[in-house]
């Protein structure tokens, strides 16, 4: 894999953030590209008057010193990611995007062969959720794979890959499997939830296909409510991954929903592989 694309927002940048994708750029040996967007205006804040006849009355910063305040964040956030790249010796080339960063990325991802993006990901000062409004508006039109990064990360010492017996899971995994055969010693656990063991869909072709990367390979069933037990047995995992096949194609796209503490970009903290056919 050699092209790896770094989505960032300098204004938001912190240092922290730059640990995984340095990572994966050792890891792979390969270049980092970061694409750094354009300050945008940010939203006009309310302020009050001390009005005695409108004291609710609202005003708003002028626009000219919110753009000078972002413009200064911006400057300061690609000089401390300059920074951090000759730190840790990475190789980094930074490009400027302008325009709807959005509209952007789906044409940067069609020749891309991974999206890096962090969870919290956003160019509005209105949108501080997490995932942003931004990230769940990108997976599902991305046209290659996006690796969703949580705040906390470190080393990847084992996998997980869901699977329900589509196309778009095997499609993932095996997409997954391409682009970082560097894991191919690492521990892998299927999660699946079928009744049954002996009711896994195509359990010998997927064990077969696996076999010829990994060599430690586990299948796991979800007992009771899919969701909730996926949720379950990712929630404690540290230093690892997990994929994920269709955003937005098919009910595994619930799990990105916003309901509140059980969205399960906001619940575990490690990094989603996210791509689909």
């Amino acid at each position: 894999m050699n092209n790896i694309l770094w989505l960032v927002n300098p204004v938001t940048f912190k240092r922290e953030d730059f640990f995984f994708p340095a990572y994966l750029s050792r890891l792979n040996n390969s270049t980092l590209t970061a694409l750094l967007m354009e300050a945008r205006v940010m939203e006009a804040l309310p302020v009050f008057s001390n009005d005695v006849m409108f004291p609710t009355r609202e005003y708003t910063i002028a626009d000219t010193a919110i753009n000078e305040e972002s413009n200064t964040l911006f400057e300061t956030g690609t000089a401390m990611l300059e920074k951090c790249a000759e730190e840790n010796g990475i190789e980094l080339h930074i490009r400027s995007g302008s325009g709807d960063p959005l509209e952007q990325m789906v044409v940067e991802s069609t020749f891309a062969d991974l999206v890096l993006v962090h969870s919290n990901l956003t160019f509005s000062a209105a949108d501080d959720r997490v995932p942003s409004d931004f990230i769940l508006e990108l997976l599902p039109k991305a046209k290659c794979p996006v690796l969703v990064m949580p705040d906390d990360m470190q080393e990847i010492k084992e996998l997980y890959f869901t699977y329900n017996g589509k196309y778009s899971s095997v499609y993932s995994i095996r997409q997954f499997t391409y682009l970082f055969p560097q894991f191919k010693d690492l521990p892998v656990t299927i999660l699946t939830a079928p009744e049954t063991e002996e009711d896994i869909p195509h359990k010998e072709h997927l064990k077969t296909l696996l076999q010829k990367h990994y060599s430690n390979i586990t299948f796991k069933i979800l007992n009771g409510d899919a969701e909730n037990a996926l949720m379950i047995e990712l929630m404690p995992r540290k230093n690892a991954m997990v994929t994920f096949g269709a955003f937005g194609r098919n009910k595994i796209s619930r799990f990105f929903k916003r309901s509140g503490a059980d969205n399960i970009l906001h619940v575990i903290n490690i990094p989603l592989f996210i791509t689909h056919p």
